[in-house]
């Protein structure tokens, strides 16, 4: 069965709460794409080419493929609105599924966010932060989790797009980034490594690695946002916290093997 295409409908009450739907004449679990940028960047039409994220060997194309509804969002970005509005967002944007369960024919109980990098990091939000009634699954790619893991001094000197992103996130100058006790209050917030328990819905943790998995401690600092030690941190977290998680480490930076990771744990769980 074919799908039918929405676009630019409002979930809220800003400009920018708008999301672009691919539904289909029968019930169909849903799979909610937020886009990564930094939170500062970014669209729900992709980042080459308008909506790129759907080609067919990469994940939101084979989910489609699969039976599954595409949903693709805006949010606010942090260069007006500093952190929690996007996960406020996230939490919205999902309630608005819910409210149109039977109109638009989606399965609610099945909704799973997918995100890379800061898309990832909230969905994690929307899934333990208490912004909504949490998705059936979150699906990160590559993303960070704990955000006083970043040295600003470092990044403020070699980093530009990071030292704007990260000091737009909590509203401070890269002096201030974990450092005055508001920064640091901010920053705490909006790193969900401090939400997860064992209540909420199960992630899959995705990232690359050309050496696979990395041994030894964690590094105090890790600048790289797409780091896999920003996953091993979560993978560790998760595992103390009883989170339900599957962490996975590609060696080769593939679209096909990316895709295979995340429908393999949707179809595992009974998402697809």
């Amino acid at each position: 069965m074919g799908h039918r295409f929405l676009e630019d409908v409002q979930y809220g009450p800003h400009p920018c709460h708008v999301l672009d739907a691919w539904v289909r004449g029968v019930r169909a679990p849903v799979l909610l794409h937020i886009h990564g940028g930094g939170f500062h960047y970014g669209a729900k039409s992709g980042s080459e080419s308008p909506y790129d994220f759907l080609r067919p060997d990469w994940i939101y194309g084979r989910a489609l493929a699969a039976g599954m509804a595409i949903v693709s969002m805006e949010y606010r970005l942090t260069g007006t609105h500093p952190f929690p509005a996007q996960a406020e967002d996230v939490g919205l944007a999902i309630d608005f599924l819910r409210s149109k369960a039977g109109e638009w024919s989606l399965d609610v109980d099945r909704i799973t966010t997918c995100g890379e990098s800061a898309g990832g990091h909230l969905g994690v939000c929307a899934g333990y932060g208490g912004w909504c009634a949490p998705p059936a699954a979150v699906v990160a790619l590559h993303a960070p989790f704990d955000m006083s893991r970043f040295d600003m001094a470092h990044i403020a000197e070699h980093d530009p797009f990071n030292r704007t992103c990260l000091t737009a996130l909590v509203a401070c100058t890269p002096e201030e980034y974990d450092v005055t006790e508001p920064s640091k209050t901010a920053v705490r917030a909006a790193s969900p490594i401090h939400l997860l328990d064992d209540q909420g819905p199960p992630i899959l943790l995705v990232y690359f690695a050309g050496d696979g998995r990395p041994k030894g401690p964690i590094p105090e600092h890790i600048n790289d946002p797409h780091s896999v030690w920003h996953g091993v941190q979560c993978h560790e977290a998760a595992t103390v916290a009883g989170t339900d998680h599957e962490f996975v480490v590609l060696t080769k930076d593939e679209w096909s093997l990316e895709a295979d990771a995340v429908l393999g744990f949707l179809e595992g769980r009974g998402f697809v």
